[in-house]
């Protein structure tokens, strides 16, 4: 079993939350670029529904994601 010092547990933390927080910036960027190519669409097609659901996917990922921030 590996014994960390408290100063290796607090970096290690830190480094885990820069990891969230980028992921959940990346996340809301994709959410938010496919949302706006589904809403200049004129009709709803096949593609239209596609970027909706990778933008609700991508919504709620970035949700999961920010319970895990501090």
């Amino acid at each position: 079993m590996i014994h960390l010092t408290t100063a290796e547990k607090a970096s290690r933390f830190d480094a885990l939350q820069a990891a969230f927080i980028a992921t959940k910036q990346t996340y809301d960027e994709f959410a938010n670029g496919y949302k706006k190519r589904y809403e200049s669409k004129q009709d709803t097609d096949i593609l239209g529904a596609y970027e909706k659901g990778l933008s609700d996917a991508f919504t709620r990922m970035g949700t999961d994601i920010e319970r895990w921030i501090v």
